[in-house]
């Protein structure tokens, strides 16, 4: 079978929860020959309404994906103004906030609010404090970062060298958060650092 066209594409992924129909409509905003220009609305329309109906609390992923899309700047700005708006209710509920809360899996409110001038760093300042300091002590004593997640015993082996390789994603992505809110500097980051979800 050869690979699906742009228009089937989306109308796979338009029964799809918000991940990852929120990062299709995010590609088809900014490259905007790659989708039909109905399905581009249809699809942007569904996302943007099951935002704002609200992914269940847990659903780590679909928050990340729906304050993505909420601050992807080729979207049109009525359509983020309408997510900036929900999310800035949402997500203080559904972020972790305490110490205990950032030893295990969860929704970061570093994940939806990347670097100081996301949309949500106002709102989530409180809880975006924990999360700096919590990261600054989940640093392990080899220097990296650790999966705060497993594959629950499934294939050991494998599970191993995976969790070697996120050490590295999680490692950049946690130094570059930190240069971002200016808790540590380095003269080969640029003063206005970088961002990443580092999931």
């Amino acid at each position: 079978m050869g690979p699906a066209a742009p228009g089937q594409l989306a109308r796979t992924f338009e029964g799809f929860t918000i991940n990852p129909t929120a990062d299709l409509v995010s590609m088809a905003w900014r490259w905007p020959g790659w989708l039909d220009p109905v399905d581009r609305e249809r699809i942007t329309e569904s996302a943007v309404a099951r935002v704002e109906s609200g992914p269940a609390a847990g659903a780590v992923n679909e928050w990340i994906c729906a304050a993505a899309l909420a601050t992807e700047a080729a979207v049109p700005r009525p359509l983020r103004d309408r997510l900036v708006a929900t999310l800035t209710t949402r997500l203080p509920e559904v972020v972790q906030r305490t110490p205990a809360d950032f030893r295990g899996y969860g929704l970061s409110p570093l994940d939806v609010a990347p670097t100081p001038q996301s949309p949500f760093a106002e709102v989530l300042a409180e809880p975006l404090e924990t999360a700096l300091a919590a990261l600054v002590a989940a640093q392990q004593p080899d220097g990296s970062w650790a999966p705060t997640w497993s594959w629950m015993g499934r294939e050991p082996a494998q599970w191993a060298r995976a969790r070697t390789e996120w050490c590295g994603v999680l490692t950049l992505s946690a130094v570059r958060r930190l240069h971002t809110y200016r808790r540590i500097t380095h003269p080969r980051f640029p003063e206005q650092g970088h961002s990443t979800t580092g999931r």
